[in-house]
């Protein structure tokens, strides 16, 4: 008999730990359970100007741990558009992907953006 409660403890405990880690996934936002099932994954937009003029939204995925942080990767970065290579002059505003600017150019930018 004791053989038998003692086989039903380990089993009662991994019951007890499967439904408090539920429990706390069901308390996260879809965002932080995003973020955790990708390993800290953030794809971010930034809207930004280039040297002589034009302006562009920019894409990146990368570990960050505020959209800002994503300034740094594009600012002076050389990219490519319309067959041109083009520099990076500033980096007005950058967002989570799924999120809106507050810029009106890049509102407008990002409306055209096929997704």
């Amino acid at each position: 008999m004791k053989e038998c409660k003692l086989i039903k403890y380990p089993y009662f405990i991994a019951v007890l730990i499967a439904i408090s880690s539920f429990a706390v996934m069901a308390e996260k936002s879809p965002e932080q359970k995003n973020v955790q099932a990708v390993g800290g994954l953030m794809q971010v937009k930034c809207f930004v100007e280039y040297h002589g003029g034009g302006d562009d939204i920019r894409f990146v995925t990368d570990t960050f741990a505020t959209p800002t942080q994503a300034i740094k990767v594009f600012q002076g970065r050389k990219v490519k558009k319309n067959n041109t290579q083009k520099v990076i002059y500033k980096v007005k505003e950058c967002v989570e992907a799924r999120k809106k600017f507050t810029n009106g150019r890049a509102k407008q930018l990002d409306k055209g953006l096929l997704r």
